[in-house]
């Protein structure tokens, strides 16, 4: 376990369980509808550059010049909002780690001296969700499988903040979703969850 993680577990605590993002399919379903919103928008930019450069700047009289740099400008940031989910996705494989504690439910990303954190603590929840995903692995949530929680999955993890806390938290394509629902305290109810349910530790 990294340093910097075993200094942010508070007395006592202790890991139970740790893993990763792994083998993230873009067309799942559980990701698919995200991703076609931000494919549409990128063919929205790549659509008002062909219209701008070859139908509204001719007629219009803009100085062609002009209308290529904006247009240029238009595809180039339309061909970045198209990459964005291929970029998440290698960043959450190659930089996210998930660990669940005697305590709370951490996902972590290190970078160099510094570590970004997000936790939830098991006792400000009633509730967790499995969602299975086509290449076998599984989506966790802490909390409930919301839309919002949902276009969540593939985003940057954020710096933690105060109002977060009671915000669901989310283990993306994880291979053991047993062995970390074995670490949720029995208090909490599991929805979702359609294999034989491991034995969990009590509260």
């Amino acid at each position: 376990m990294k340093q910097l993680l075993q200094d942010r577990l508070r007395p006592g605590e202790k890991v139970l369980w740790q893993g990763h993002p792994a083998g993230i399919r873009l067309m799942d379903p559980a990701f698919r509808l995200k991703n076609i919103i931000v494919w549409a928008f990128a063919a929205l930019f790549a659509a008002a550059a062909v219209w701008y450069a070859g139908f509204y700047a001719p007629a219009a009289g803009i100085e062609m010049a002009f209308a290529a740099k904006v247009s240029f400008f238009s595809l180039a940031l339309g061909g970045y909002i198209a990459a964005t989910p291929f970029l998440c996705r290698r960043n959450l494989e190659q930089n996210i780690c998930y660990c669940m504690t005697t305590e709370r439910m951490i996902a972590y990303r290190v970078k160099g001296e510094t570590i970004r954190f997000q936790s939830r603590d098991y006792v400000d929840f009633a509730e967790a969700s499995v969602e299975y995903l086509a290449s076998g692995k599984a989506n966790l949530y802490l909390g409930p499988k919301t839309f919002t929680a949902r276009l969540e999955l593939l985003n940057e993890l954020l710096p933690a903040r105060e109002e977060d806390r009671m915000m669901p938290l989310t283990f993306t394509s994880i291979v053991d979703i047993e062995g970390a629902c074995r670490c949720l305290p029995t208090y909490i109810k599991i929805d979702g969850f359609t294999r034989s349910e491991p034995l969990r530790r009590a509260a």
